[in-house]
């Protein structure tokens, strides 16, 4: 009997085991959501940079409901393993797999994790250094008549780090001064700013220090002026002699002083030319009487000649 029934408990086993999976799949059914993750970018070679593109990739988690919704996006990683890139060049680029790791993988081997997309990008760039004085750029120039004292930096010079293709392309470290440079003396902290041959400042460049002592004076410089000689006599001609006009060879000359001081002067007389008694035409050569806190450009003396008459 019991041999004639094997067909029946066999049918029987099947429809329990049917009967399970089907419960089972009712209460906790498969399903799939897609977790956000950073790549991180494990074992670059020493004294490298590394970019990863995207740099966020979207995981797969498949599995089991219940499983797949406990399931958080700090329990997975997605990792480019560099170990294998040769650090032979500034810079390297490779399109590397992404590895993902979880504890649940080995926990549970109902869940799978498939990255979208399966491969990412990998830009390694070795980090350079280089020192550079700093320089000072003016904003603005000084007023008319004055100029800027040569600036006192401390550090004259400062360290600069980053990728190599970005230090390459910074040609100077600059300090720059603003209009509050013209009310005169300048003194204090400025930051350092490295630029390229255009003058236009590179991106992602460590500078130590950031800051640098600057002082600066603003300083009159010597302008020049032209003026009209203005001869000085002392006596009368002989009577009844008279002046009738006088000469002056050259007729002005050009002073340089400081402009707040030339800005006072319009003529500069001469020595006194003696023509008491005279009864005829005088010619003298005489110094010129220079006002103080300037200076003749050229000769300071000059010919004068006085014509006298009789008639």
């Amino acid at each position: 009997m019991i041999r004639n029934n094997w067909q029946y408990k066999f049918l029987s086993v099947v429809i329990a085991l049917i009967l399970m999976f089907y419960v089972n799949s009712e209460r906790n059914p498969q399903s799939r959501k897609p977790v956000r993750v950073t790549v991180q970018a494990v074992n670059p070679a020493r004294g490298y940079t590394v970019e990863v593109e995207p740099r966020r990739v979207s995981v797969s988690v498949q599995g089991l409901k219940s499983a797949v919704d406990s399931i958080g996006e700090e329990e997975i990683q997605a990792l480019v393993d560099l170990s294998k890139l040769r650090a032979d060049r500034g810079v390297i680029e490779k399109v590397l797999p992404i590895q993902i790791q979880t504890p649940r993988m080995s926990d549970d081997e109902d869940l799978s994790f498939t990255p979208e997309p399966r491969e990412v990008k990998i830009t390694m760039e070795a980090l350079s250094e280089k020192r550079l004085p700093v320089d000072v750029d003016f904003a603005t120039e000084p007023p008319v008549g004055y100029s800027y004292t040569n600036p006192v930096l401390t550090p004259a010079s400062v360290s600069l780090s980053g990728k190599i293709t970005q230090i390459a392309k910074v040609k100077r470290a600059v300090v720059t001064l603003e209009g509050d440079s013209n009310k005169g003396a300048t003194e204090g902290y400025y930051e350092v700013s490295p630029v390229d041959a255009k003058g236009n400042e590179v991106q992602g460049i460590d500078i130590n220090p950031q800051k640098v002592h600057l002082k600066l004076d603003m300083v009159e410089v010597p302008a020049t002026k032209a003026v009209i000689i203005s001869p000085a006599f002392s006596g009368e001609p002989k009577f009844p002699a008279k002046v009738t006009r006088y000469a002056v060879n050259p007729s002005s000359v050009t002073l340089e002083g400081k402009p707040s001081v030339l800005a006072g002067i319009s003529t500069i007389s001469t020595d006194k030319i003696q023509i008491d008694g005279a009864d005829s035409t005088v010619s003298h050569e005489v110094a010129l009487r220079v006002p103080s806190g300037v200076k003749v450009v050229g000769d300071d003396t000059v010919k004068i000649t006085v014509y006298i008459s009789s008639n």
